[in-house]
């Protein structure tokens, strides 16, 4: 590699074929390894959503109510007012709700929560 030229933070350099073509090959095998990354923590993602959604709880059946309403996390996370990474952190089973949130969100689900008068 020859320095042609320097100008503030930016230099201006010559390379070889062969510096060329081991620059491109480092560049290819780093954009394959992002892919394969981005994909591996899709799938970590994925798998921690199912487990959240099978959990026998309240949570766990509001899960699958926010899964089913027909709208996506974004346009429910726009609608309730409740921060997307948090909607998605509550899919995944990382976080809970708070009450807040809750009644926010219950209303968009067209969900009410009822005390059963059987139990006093």
């Amino acid at each position: 590699m020859r320095i042609i030229r320097s100008e503030g933070h930016r230099i201006y350099a010559e390379f070889s074929e062969g510096e060329r073509a081991r620059w491109r090959e480092a560049v290819e095998a780093e954009e394959r390894a992002k892919a394969e990354n981005i994909a591996s923590a899709r799938k970590r993602m994925a798998a921690l959503r199912a487990d959240a959604l099978a959990e026998d709880s309240f949570s766990g059946q509001l899960r699958r109510w926010i899964q089913d309403c027909g709208m996506s996390d974004t346009e429910l996370a726009e609608k309730t007012g409740i921060a997307l990474g948090q909607l998605r952190s509550f899919m995944q089973g990382s976080r809970g709700l708070s009450t807040d949130e809750l009644n926010c969100l219950l209303p968009e689900l067209h969900v009410v929560v009822q005390q059963d008068s059987s139990t006093g």
